[in-house]
């Protein structure tokens, strides 16, 4: 690792490889924090996935339901409470943990990201592998640093990512 040259820093890598766990390893300390996480909470007819915001409690909640694994995703969950995540002006860091494929009909939360990515509060956040215009674009912004999370890189990187995030 070299001396950063970015605002924000993005982790990708394959799913289940550690990427939220590195993301909280390296938040830790740095506060207040912005933004929001999402959370998949399995369940025995299948899993539902919340927005949470990033230094909140667990609160499941049908208020905080994004979608139910399976289902059409609404991006009217996105629109709401993710752009209201993204308002926070007081934090020292914006988490947004973590962007994929369901928001590719949100198009206010897009922009709220996109909006957070031309400002100056860092953007710590994980984005999956898939590829979308709007995934694609925040992985080409130009305040964008983007790291790949392996099951062979993950323990190095954490102190690797400490030292200059």
């Amino acid at each position: 690792m070299e001396e950063r040259k970015k605002r924000h820093l993005f982790l990708t890598g394959a799913k289940g490889v550690g990427k939220s766990t590195l993301l909280r390893s390296l938040l830790a300390g740095k506060g207040p924090l912005g933004g929001f996480r999402t959370v998949r909470v399995v369940h025995p007819g299948g899993a539902n996935v919340y927005i949470l915001p990033a230094s909140g409690d667990e609160n499941y909640c049908e208020g905080n339901l994004l979608f139910t694994c399976g289902n059409t995703v609404s991006p009217d969950a996105f629109d709401r409470l993710g752009c209201a995540m993204l308002t926070d002006r007081q934090a020292a860091v914006v988490v947004m943990d973590e962007l994929g494929p369901a928001e590719a009909q949100a198009f206010a939360f897009q922009r709220a990201v996109l909006a957070q990515l031309d400002g100056d509060i860092p953007v710590y956040g994980v984005i999956q592998q898939a590829r979308t215009p709007f995934l694609d674009a925040v992985r080409a912004h130009p305040a964008v640093e983007l790291v790949e999370v392996t099951a062979d890189n993950r323990n190095a990187l954490v102190e690797d990512l400490k030292k200059i995030w």
